[in-house]
């Protein structure tokens, strides 16, 4: 009888994991992210104009003032990220951990240190995969990531060699993408309370999708299909 190949690793749901995942999905798979910021941008500076023209100088001045804020949130696009997950991190302060168990027939999710899973993901609900240095964000239903830690500390069993393994295994019939490239560049200097990194037994897809209502002030994490040139595609 073939033996099926599993790995079973830790993720906590901290500040790093929030933030990898978030700059990663709207600076560089997004197809829409920046594109909140730059859009209403080039309306604000066309209003300005106009406003110019009229000779109302002290709408013009507003829109001019709104867009010199749009563009401090594209240029500083992390800095705001940070400060976003950080506000979300101050009002919900508890750091849920989950462990993963993968194997090539399908993604089951468990608490840590239980037998009993509180649910799984075939194969086949996996829509992209993304292995990035230090994570691999694993895209299903719409855009909710099961995310990988690939820090050995993590691994409870079996070795990142062998998820590897069976993740190349499931690219033959997937989008694929490797961004070889550090994610994010601000050092990450938030630190969670102590009592923060408690087990917890709390639903672990709504603890996958917290980036899906966080921050407010960024775009969508939804229906959102590419990545920069950076990316390396594997299989067409």
């Amino acid at each position: 009888m073939e033996t099926v190949n599993k790995v079973r690793v830790k993720i906590e749901y901290d500040f790093k994991t929030m933030k990898h995942y978030n700059y990663y999905n709207l600076r560089y798979r997004s197809k829409k992210g920046m594109l909140v910021f730059i859009i209403p941008l080039i309306i604000v500076i066309g209003v300005a104009i106009l406003f110019v023209f009229r000779k109302d100088y002290i709408f013009s001045i507003a829109m001019g003032l709104l867009a010199l804020y749009l563009v401090y949130q594209i240029v500083f696009f992390e800095k705001v990220i940070d400060s976003q997950i950080e506000k979300y991190f101050l009002r919900n302060p508890r750091v849920v951990t989950k462990e993963i168990e993968i194997d090539e027939n399908e993604i089951r999710i468990y608490n840590p240190g239980e037998e009993q899973q509180q649910f799984s993901y075939p194969w086949e609900y996996i829509t992209e995969i993304h292995d990035t240095p230090e994570f691999i964000f694993l895209m299903a239903f719409r855009s909710a990531p099961v995310i990988i830690n690939k820090n050995p500390e993590f691994f409870v069993s079996g070795t990142l060699d062998e998820l590897q393994q069976i993740i190349l295994e499931k690219a033959q019939t997937k989008p694929y993408k490797v961004f070889a490239k550090p994610i994010v560049k601000r050092p990450i200097t938030f630190v969670h309370p102590p009592h923060a990194r408690e087990e917890s037994d709390g639903a672990g897809e709504e603890t996958a999708q917290q980036t899906e209502s966080l921050p407010k002030e960024t775009p969508s994490l939804e229906n959102q299909e590419n990545i920069t040139t950076e990316s390396t595609e594997n299989n067409e």
